[in-house]
């Protein structure tokens, strides 16, 4: 990167998308004042129907067997949009690394293990079943999280809607009676919620795929 009076790159050979980089609007129109409005997904996971999220120390138990644990203890995460501006104006999607006075940086796949304590060992869990229909994927989703979707609540053949998920988990109560198998169903639930919330900016329109 230039000097801090001149914001773009001492040699654009690399940094080739300079000209509709963020720096450049600072550069040229002197644009310093404009403060970017991150849309935060994680806001609507930590309350149910208006109340925050408490969850039944049987249910955190459960997450911490799944490796889910470190993302629900986080909590809600405030957001510094003036920050995030920053970093914004000094990342480079040429080098995917932000380029700071100090050099180069980037979050690495340890960064994540570490701040949210998601293990990253091992093989991914991630596939994609075409083989199933839609009426098998209903039976699926009643076996691993304890309700049958209707039509209108999948988005394709086997993506559920995180409106759906939430519409149903936050009529559920989990207490010291509740059966087991009702505890873990919550559970992947509450784990495929974290997911859709964190990972996607507008949960309200999202999806997720259930498998195991």
């Amino acid at each position: 990167m230039g000097d801090p009076q001149t914001y773009g790159p001492r040699d654009p050979s690399v940094l080739t998308a300079q000209a509709t980089h963020r720096s450049t609007a600072v550069q040229q129109q002197g644009d310093v004042d404009t403060i970017l409005t991150v849309r935060h997904g994680g806001a609507p996971f930590w309350s149910f129907d208006g109340q925050l999220v408490q969850l039944h120390p049987r249910v955190v138990h459960t997450l911490y067997q799944m490796g889910f644990y470190g993302v629900a203890r986080c909590g809600r995460i405030d957001i510094d949009n003036h920050l995030i501006t920053t970093l914004v104006e000094r990342w480079r999607p040429e080098t995917h690394t932000f380029h700071l006075p100090v050099g180069e940086t980037t979050v690495t796949l340890q960064d994540v293990a570490i701040i949210w304590g998601l293990p990253v060992e091992g093989l991914p869990v991630i596939a994609r079943d075409l083989e199933r229909t839609r009426d098998e994927w209903m039976l699926y989703y009643q076996q691993w999280l304890g309700f049958a979707p209707t039509l209108n609540m999948f988005r394709g053949a086997s993506r559920l809607k995180l409106v759906a998920l939430r519409s149903h988990f936050e009529q559920i109560v989990i207490a010291e009676h509740t059966p087991q198998l009702e505890v873990e169903q919550y559970a992947r639930g509450i784990a495929l919620l974290l997911i859709g919330s964190f990972l996607m900016p507008d949960s309200s329109g999202n999806s997720v795929s259930l498998h195991y």
